[in-house]
């Protein structure tokens, strides 16, 4: 299906953004693999950036039509997402894809599909200028604004195939964790049949929130931390299957986007960023 989808394709859908990086073809199959987990579509999306290519070819091409320019650039596109829809098909089994194509940037696209989105996952850095910074700007600004959780897939450091994984962790932290993040952890813990981390400060208790044993079939763990709760985040990026932040929205919280981007920034896994309503 091409354009951007109706509510009803996209409503808890897990859509996976895609630019032929090497980052964006890692964050599809992760999204992928969830989506079959989750038992949800996945719906992978390019942007086309009609705008951009319209600016470009009028400041430098000669009898450029934009008609003709835009019926190439969809054509272009349509390829692009039919191919690495295709191809994730292959390598997982079972995941019933949707391709979608947009007009506007990556972050207009992936900020209006996640209004109905269940998940969002996107590379850490796409193909332009920005691929040099720490987070590309369309990763950071889709983490920070969007209304649905986001998974930002950055690389392990050392391969995930030489480090043990230690599970799903969390910090107990208003700027961090609250009631949906809690969600999102203990969904992506069970169907991945994985335990639970809770770092928190020695003086802390965070059994109001996520109590140590088992629940809801989900293996919790608290773990007391000597240190700064966002770069103990970081580190344990590196050990974890999936780190959460919570991202509050509230101006009193404004910390809370804060917090979460500088995890993200710094992690060396993926991390989810959930929006705390």
């Amino acid at each position: 299906m091409d354009g951007l989808l109706g509510s009803a394709a996209l409503d808890g859908a897990v859509v996976a953004g895609v630019d032929g990086s090497t980052q964006a073809d890692e964050a599809l199959l992760w999204a992928a693999e969830q989506a079959v987990l989750e038992g949800r579509r996945l719906v992978v999306l390019h942007a086309a950036d009609a705008g951009t290519a319209f600016a470009s070819a009028w400041a430098g091409v000669p009898g450029s039509a934009p008609e003709a320019l835009l019926q190439e650039l969809e054509e272009h596109s349509r390829g692009f997402v039919v191919r690495a829809a295709s191809s994730v098909a292959d390598l997982v089994p079972g995941v019933e894809v949707l391709t979608a194509v947009g007009r506007n940037d990556a972050r207009q696209a992936l900020l209006a599909c996640a209004r109905h989105a269940a998940l969002l996952v996107v590379g850490s850095r796409g193909r332009g200028p920005v691929r040099t910074l720490l987070l590309g700007s369309v990763s950071a600004g889709v983490a920070r604004h969007a209304t649905c959780p986001v998974v930002v897939v950055r690389p392990w450091c050392g391969g995930p195939a030489r480090t043990p994984r230690t599970g799903v962790t969390v910090a107990h932290h208003p700027a961090l964790l609250g009631p949906c993040t809690v969600e999102r952890a203990l969904l992506h813990a069970r169907v991945r049949d994985l335990p639970v981390t809770v770092l928190h400060r020695p003086q802390d208790d965070p059994s109001a929130l996520l109590p140590a044993g088992s629940h809801r079939g989900v293996a919790v763990r608290h773990r007391a931390v000597d240190r700064d709760l966002v770069h103990a985040l970081q580190d344990a990026s590196g050990t974890s299957h999936l780190v959460l932040v919570g991202a509050a929205k509230e101006p009193r919280a404004a910390r809370g986007p804060r917090a979460a981007l500088a995890v993200v920034e710094h992690a060396n896994g993926p991390v989810c960023v959930v929006p705390e309503r």
